[in-house]
């Protein structure tokens, strides 16, 4: 088996007023198993809370980023980042002290691999939820179905590990995109796809997740299900219908 021997790792989180989650998010990722060195970056993303001086308690680097919305606030934090793999977590995310050394071994393993990816496990949603999520491992079924309709491999973006250079080449995440609702984690993963990135989708690299729909609170929740199932569909359709060179943001 060949040795993939990363000399440093990235942790990008973006944050936008995540007070009541940062905290646990950077003790769980600042207390890894894994000998190999990293930095993690928080991106705060116009943050009128304390999320940025909760940042600024633990050793990360914090930076700022005024324009709107996740893909900018990722795309920032991996202009910014030294290290040769970049690993995306979400700040409501409670990532175990094996975290990393988990995708190392899955690299490990799989040396050609570009991407990997997990499923969230939605803890505080309810009970009838968290076993969904879990014990059921509805996401995972989720993007499995995704990927035989569309035929590639679709992921969430708040847990992911991308080596850097596919990611600087890919052009980063569509800064369009500035809405949960417009799902810019699947149109990013589905043009990966389409250009014949190597993603691998690990059921076991799962993350606890602080979800309650909190997200789509401005809206209804059925309403804004439904945008963000059509923005869905309609980048799983292009995969399919178009050729990779034509899927471009």
């Amino acid at each position: 088996m060949k040795n993939i021997n990363y000399p440093y790792i990235s942790v990008i989180i973006p944050a936008h007023n995540e007070e009541k989650c940062l905290a646990e998010c950077l003790s769980g990722i600042l207390n890894q198993t894994t000998k190999t060195p990293y930095e993690v970056i928080v991106v705060d993303n116009n943050s009128t809370d304390r999320t940025k001086k909760i940042a600024e308690k633990y050793p990360v680097r914090v930076i700022s980023e005024t324009r709107k919305g996740a893909s900018a606030a990722r795309n920032t934090g991996a202009r910014n980042s030294r290290g040769e793999l970049l690993i995306f977590l979400d700040a409501d995310t409670r990532p175990s002290f094996t975290y990393i050394q988990h995708i190392q071994e899955k690299l490990n393993n799989y040396p050609d691999l570009d991407v990997i990816a997990g499923p969230p496990v939605m803890i505080d949603a309810g009970p009838w939820v968290h076993w969904l999520t879990d014990t059921l491992n509805y996401f995972t079924w989720y993007f499995r179905f995704t990927k035989l309709v569309s035929g590639v491999q679709a992921f969430w973006s708040g847990n992911f590990a991308i080596k850097k250079k596919v990611f600087i080449k890919s052009g980063g995440f569509d800064e369009k995109l500035t809405s949960v609702i417009m799902a810019e984690d699947i149109e990013f993963s589905v043009r990966l796809g389409t250009r014949g990135t190597k993603i691998y989708f690990d059921p076991t690299l799962k993350v606890n997740c602080l979800f309650s729909f909190r997200k789509f609170r401005r809206q209804p929740l059925i309403l804004n299900t439904l945008k963000r199932s059509w923005y869905i569909n309609g980048y799983l359709l292009k995969a399919r219908i178009l050729p990779a060179t034509n899927f471009t943001h």
